[in-house]
């Protein structure tokens, strides 16, 4: 019999997930010892009990289940599991959990289950999802709803509302320049004289157009082309900033500036523009809105053949429909052949007057389409940083 576990973890960009794989076929027999059962335990359709000789909840473990997933889910933090290990002195090896056995969730209180009280989508949220026209017929499980704090772990691990995050999340541009082209800035980045990439930290040379006023010490954003699209019959251009730099020295046709942050490759022919940089937002918590927004997926802005965690998605609704940032849209996902579902929780990370960008932070499944509904779920309480 083998036991796979694979732990990937980043807290700085990349994805972060923990994954076991326990083979069921024998354990029962092989590993009679290390399994504890407990008849008298209620268990729920979720899976989760409330024990009637307990102070704190437990949880029937389900196969692929793990303790860094599961104190994610209960606890709030993946970090946390060691709490986990230390409350159920029946694990010998916290990588070897089994199918069946009953896990003692402390601080968890026999009264509350994992989807009640002021930590979840419910009240009037839950009432207008419910009564929706477009919803009514949905057979999500509402099982499927994470908690605040677990999205709240979520963007915070990823710092979601850093001021470089929001800086960087791609988004729909509609405007054109004095030449007529839809590009953001007044100004063009050169190419390196090598002929391939700037480095960073190196000095770039920008080409500003005849209009365009610069001083030294200004700071400048680079952004990049992704692709052009077509948005209710505008054209647009889907953009992304992947570098800054600061102004050294200005020439009446020529800036240099050097550069001090890249996500990017710089290669020449990227747009400059002054901007002031955006402002970290802190997450107080996630409340029930006050209104009804609703809107549909417009695209994914990396066409891979499948959504993965944290990929980017542009929405049909903006400020014009109220839309702000860190707000909590549901993605739901339906066709002919199927009922409408809950495929995707996300938040927003740019908000213009036609469009917004969501951020995939929990995925049920990997569905997600064009075309798909997207319903305002929870909204984000946020404080700017004491300056």
């Amino acid at each position: 019999m083998a036991y796979t576990r694979t732990i990937i973890l980043s807290l700085s960009g990349c994805f972060l997930a923990a994954a076991a794989t326990v083979a069921q076929s024998g354990w029962e027999e092989e590993n009679a010892t290390s399994a504890w059962q407990d008849p008298q335990v209620q268990t729920t359709s979720t899976g989760y009990e409330s024990a009637t000789a307990d102070p704190d909840a437990t949880y029937v473990i389900k196969k692929g289940d793990t303790l860094w997933d599961l104190s994610f889910e209960f606890l709030g933090d993946p970090f946390l599991w060691q709490q986990l290990w230390q409350a159920n002195s029946y694990i010998v090896n916290p990588d070897l959990i089994y199918p069946g056995n009953r896990l003692v969730i402390p601080g968890r209180q026999t009264d509350r289950t994992p989807y009640e009280g002021n930590d979840q989508f419910t009240s009037e949220t839950g009432d207008a999802l419910a009564t929706s026209d477009s919803l009514k017929n949905s057979a999500t499980d509402t099982s499927t709803f994470p908690s605040d704090s677990m999205l709240i772990s979520l963007m915070r691990l990823k710092e979601v509302l850093s001021g470089a995050y929001l800086g960087q999340v791609p988004f729909l541009w509609f405007d054109r320049d004095q030449k007529g082209n839809i590009y953001p800035g007044n100004a063009v980045v050169d190419p390196p004289p090598t002929g391939a990439s700037y480095q960073l930290f190196s000095m770039i040379t920008i080409t500003p157009f005849s209009n365009a006023v610069y001083h030294e010490n200004d700071t400048l954003s680079i952004f990049s082309s992704n692709r052009f699209v077509r948005f209710n019959n505008t054209p647009a251009n889907l953009i992304q900033r992947i570098g800054r730099a600061v102004v050294r020295k200005v020439e009446p046709k020529k800036i240099d500036a050097l550069l001090f942050e890249m996500s990017d490759a710089i290669r020449g022919k990227e747009r400059a523009m002054s901007m002031q940089a955006s402002q970290q937002q802190i997450i107080d918590t996630l409340i029930d809105p006050s209104e009804s927004i609703s809107g549909k997926v417009f695209c994914r802005v990396e066409e891979t053949t499948s959504p993965y965690p944290f990929q980017m998605i542009i929405l049909d609704i903006g400020s014009t429909q109220g839309v702000r940032i860190g707000d909590v849209f549901g993605i739901y996902h339906f066709n002919d052949n199927s009922p409408t579902r809950l495929t995707v929780i996300g938040t927003i990370g740019h908000v213009g007057t036609k469009s917004s960008t969501l951020n995939m932070v929990y995925m049920i499944d990997n569905h997600v389409e064009v075309g798909d509904k997207a319903v305002l779920l929870r909204r984000a309480q946020i404080r700017s940083p004491a300056p």
